[in-house]
């Protein structure tokens, strides 16, 4: 029984083969460097990953005794896929750490998206908990591994991990423990998503206020950071990755009027507190971090008014929006990574090749011209300009969005004009041209999803259509 069991799992794990493969090169590439150590932690966190692996798909295996009402195969096909185009840009925001463990951070980093994918491919509630917890370990210990070595910086280093690492258990734990609420009166351990329970409505908020926490919604956001904006990125594009994917798993959560209200305020109210974080912002770094926040708020609120108004132009450009999101976001903190003079995050002024990098992604950070950022913003605009029920807040939703995207350009001028007046960078070394060629392969990506946006936006619409019951269950008045 278990030769079976682990035979139709090497089969479930076929069309996963590319993904397996590019990845295990990648790893290749960052273990290589001259720091001995840095082999032998990948080689830990892949045997880590895989051993996870096997256990999620006997879990599968498991799990296909039932019936499974989570289960829609267009995500559990894309997600793979993008991880994989996301992937290059997330390891290389690992370059500039001095850890001799940064091995073990990338095997981390494996394992987080090793996980995230059976959990796109999760059939019911049980696996997908155990999958992103499983996601969630690997998550924590990308910036516990890749914190330094010498005295001083692995003190701090190690408090900021420590944080993040408290921020992620405690969201999971909400996750948790509002999930178990929605599944209270339902023995079979499936959602019973038309149920008006108080205790169901309650951790259905609880459920979805941890998730939108993953997106990067205040004040949780501020939580996820430290010092280094390229080990910040990458946590916080698994964190993304994480609650995107439960989002469109448990889409159901967020079509009652009393949990759609409050995720929707919220989501303003973060929206609010990242433009107020631009305004102050007075250099590039800060600038990202708003940008991220408010990118996420924007994603977020016009996801909640697309589920509960049966919008489906809506949620696809919501969704769009993280998507740009997770492959920009990175681009443009390694970028700036490259850019640090000294530990302590302080940024020169780059020439050359950081120069045209550090231009380029925080330009597409605003929704350049034909990136994939642009066309994502001008979906979700759009559709919120349309007629149909919720018009009064997705008209509102839009006028924080033109705000948002107004304000984070003036703020990255001013952050520019602050970095003129920096001293100059020395001659990049090769930690800085792998966090430079990180930033402009994540540019690449988003411009050539840009000059071709239709069949990206296409396959975003397939895998929401594929979501069970699009019409709301008690929608929001406008």
């Amino acid at each position: 029984m278990s030769v079976q069991l682990l035979f139709v799992g090497l089969q479930s794990l076929k069309p996963m083969a590319p993904a397996v493969v590019f990845l295990g090169f990648a790893l290749l590439l960052v273990a290589l460097p001259r720091r001995a150590s840095a082999p032998f932690g990948s080689a830990i966190g892949l045997v880590a990953a895989f051993s996870a692996a096997l256990v999620l798909l006997t879990a599968a295996k498991i799990d296909r005794r039932g019936v499974g009402d989570l289960d829609f195969s267009p995500l559990a096909q894309c997600t793979p896929w993008w991880f994989v185009i996301v992937a290059p840009t997330i390891i290389g925001c690992l370059h500039r750490s001095n850890s001799l463990n940064r091995g073990m951070a990338v095997g981390g980093l494996l394992l987080a998206g090793g996980a995230l994918c059976f959990a796109a491919a999760a059939g019911s509630v049980p696996l997908l908990l155990l999958a992103l917890m499983v996601a969630l370990v690997g998550t924590c210990a990308v910036p516990l591994a890749a914190a330094s070595e010498d005295s001083f910086s692995a003190n701090r280093e190690f408090s900021d991990a420590s944080k993040i690492v408290a921020a992620v258990s405690m969201v999971a734990t909400l996750f948790v423990v509002g999930a178990s609420f929605v599944l209270w009166n339902d023995p079979r351990l499936r959602l019973d998503f038309n149920a008006a329970s108080p205790a169901g409505i309650f951790g259905s908020v609880l459920s979805a206020v941890a998730l939108f926490s993953f997106v990067g919604l205040a004040p949780m956001s501020s939580w996820f950071r430290r010092r280094g904006v390229g080990v910040c990125a990458a946590v916080n594009v698994l964190l993304l990755f994480a609650g995107s994917v439960a989002l469109l798993k448990l889409s159901k959560l967020l079509q009652h009027q009393a949990v759609a209200t409050v995720l929707w305020t919220w989501a303003m109210a973060s929206l609010i507190r990242h433009l107020g974080g631009l305004l102050a912002a007075r250099d590039l770094a800060t600038v990202w971090a708003n940008q991220w926040g408010f990118f996420a708020s924007i994603a977020s609120a016009g996801f909640v008014l697309g589920i509960a108004g049966a919008n489906v132009p809506l949620q696809v450009g919501s969704i769009g929006v993280l998507a740009f999101l997770s492959v920009v976001g990175p681009a443009a903190a390694a970028v700036l990574e490259s850019c640090q003079l000294s530990a302590s995050g302080a940024i020169g002024k780059p020439s050359g090749l950081q120069s045209w990098a550090t231009n380029g992604t925080l330009l597409a950070l605003v929704g350049l011209p034909l990136t994939l950022g642009f066309w994502a913003l001008k979906l979700l605009g759009a559709a919120g300009l349309s007629e149909g029920p919720l018009a009064g807040l997705r008209q509102l939703t839009v006028l924080g969005l033109i705000s948002g995207v107004a304000v984070g350009g003036w703020a990255t001028l001013r952050g520019w004009a602050a970095l003129e007046k920096s001293p100059a960078l020395p001659p990049m070394d090769e930690d800085c041209r792998w966090l430079a060629f990180s930033g402009i392969y994540g540019l690449a990506v988003a411009c050539a999803i840009g000059v071709w946006p239709n069949p990206f936006f296409s396959q975003i619409e397939a895998v929401l259509r594929s979501m069970p019951a699009q019409l709301p269950v008690d929608p929001l008045k406008p």
